[in-house]
């Protein structure tokens, strides 16, 4: 069997994007995965008459998340008692303000 050079060449430019496909094919879902939101991680909270930053220290600890909140408010807030099992973090956090003169926003990073 003959191989011709050009044709040669051209199976090896068809195969080296196949490859490039597939790697990046590979990277996007990579990068999906690495985007899924940690929100929907699960997460168990067990406090009793507990100050409101504790909660959320745990929080972000449990969610790996920095929270972003002003101090004097949150020390103005009543102690809360959760028992929370594979709560969301928005069911941990609706939780958390519920009968508290306080609200909260999650925003996602685009």
């Amino acid at each position: 069997m003959k191989i011709i050079p050009g044709k040669e060449q051209h199976m090896f430019l068809i195969k080296t994007l196949l490859i490039m496909k597939f790697y990046l094919l590979l990277a996007f879902f990579g990068v999906v995965q690495a985007k899924t939101p940690v929100y929907s991680q699960k997460m168990n909270l067990h406090f009793k008459n507990s100050k409101v930053d504790l909660v959320l220290a745990e929080i972000s600890k449990q969610a790996q998340l920095d929270l972003l909140y002003d101090s004097k408010l949150i020390k103005k807030a009543n102690p809360v008692t959760l028992n929370l099992e594979n709560a969301t973090l928005n069911e941990a956090l609706t939780a958390l303000f519920r009968n508290q003169a306080l609200e909260f926003e999650v925003i996602k990073r685009p």
